[in-house]
């Protein structure tokens, strides 16, 4: 069975990046966001199994999309992602409740912690 993700993140170049990542996997993009806000809407609308959620993005940016996603849904299985990995941001995204914290554009290890997050 396809696990569905929502996918918020500004780059449209890097939305593509990512799903060709899933192409041949149990998991589909059920819905993309540009901003954080139109992120937490489309949150509410299609209830995903998991969020991969960029930082960095206008309107709301990550952290507060995810702090808004985890009050709709304490149980929203999250990962964060950022160009900027600072050891500062990373310990923040896991204190607000995201389950992982990924590093753009290193990816290679972006469907093993799908898996754990679906196990």
């Amino acid at each position: 069975m396809l696990k569905t993700i929502l996918l918020a993140e500004e780059s449209n170049f890097f939305r593509n990046f990512v799903k060709s990542k899933l192409a041949n996997t149990p998991y589909r993009v059920a819905a993309e966001a540009v901003n954080g806000h139109t992120a937490v809407l489309e949150y509410q609308q299609c209830q995903p199994d998991i969020v991969l959620l960029d930082n960095t993005m206008e309107f709301f940016n990550g952290l507060y999309a995810l702090r808004q996603i985890l009050h709709m849904n304490p149980e929203a299985k999250i990962i964060m992602c950022s160009a900027i990995g600072k050891k500062q941001l990373m310990d923040q995204a896991k204190e607000f409740g995201a389950k992982y914290f990924i590093g753009k554009p290193h990816f290679e290890g972006l469907i093993p912690l799908l898996n754990r997050l679906t196990d």
